[in-house]
């Protein structure tokens, strides 16, 4: 029923804010601790119900999305960075893959009904990411490093696959499609990785221009935004341009 906008800062006050979608105006709020966080905030349906999980002040909360009443809390509520987080959680299978602070450990939460807490069943042995979102796909997490190293990490067991390194500084998130994984580095560089457990580098995209936005998939374009340009890469629908006819 609202736009969902987590007002978060380093000296506060802090709100999770219901915004009405027709005016922009204030329709819920709720206090929140002080902290600054980045992550996006996450609706999941699960068990016949659903839940808005927000991430930040080192926890994971979670809110009924109906009545906004808090759920739960995953996390210990105090750690570097005043809870500053810019990784934002990811949903799989009943599952969420979630961090607690920058560059903190990856954590596996299995959702449970009745807005009961839930249950941890793995941490990652080695940080995850400072800012690129993680993607899971066919079984497996995808954890783009902020220096250009890929992660896979079984889903079931938060075991590494492997690690390996695709080159420069990241900030974007990457996304699967299609059997492959599209992962993007600030040189303008996009790497297109084969899914699956034996790492395998099918392509090397070059745009010339730094990319730091996350792209986004629209039928079977992906759009890329760079410094300077908005970038549509797909199949054209009509390849070979109109004929001239001559009377």
């Amino acid at each position: 029923d609202s736009v969902v906008f987590p007002w978060d800062h380093h000296t506060g006050p802090c709100y999770l804010l219901g915004l009405d979608r027709k005016t922009g105006d204030i329709d819920w709020q709720k206090d929140r601790p002080i902290g600054t966080a980045h992550a996006t905030p996450l609706l999941v349906s699960h068990h016949g119900q659903t839940d808005l999980l927000i991430p930040g002040k080192n926890r994971l909360t979670a809110f009924d999305a109906r009545t906004h009443e808090e759920l739960w809390c995953y996390g210990e509520g105090s750690g570097p960075y005043n809870g500053e987080i810019i990784v934002s959680p990811v949903h799989a299978n009943g599952i969420v893959f979630t961090q607690l602070w920058r560059q903190s450990p990856i954590h596996a939460l299995r959702l449970r009904p009745g807005g009961q807490p839930p249950e941890g069943l793995w941490v990652s042995e080695k940080p995850g990411p400072q800012e690129p979102t993680p993607v899971y796909y066919q079984g497996l997490l995808y954890a783009l490093m902020d220096n250009g190293v890929l992660v896979a990490l079984d889903g079931k067991t938060g075991k590494e696959v492997y690690r390996r390194r695709l080159g420069g500084a990241c900030n974007s998130s990457p996304i699967a499609a299609n059997g492959k994984i599209y992962l993007s580095n600030t040189d303008g560089t996009t790497f297109v990785v084969q899914a699956g457990r034996q790492f395998k580098l099918l392509a090397t995209n070059q745009l010339g221009e730094r990319i730091t936005a996350s792209p986004a998939v629209s039928g079977d374009q992906i759009l890329y935004r760079t410094d300077s340009h908005l970038y549509a890469i797909g199949v054209r629908s009509n390849p070979s341009p109109p004929k001239k006819v001559i009377r």
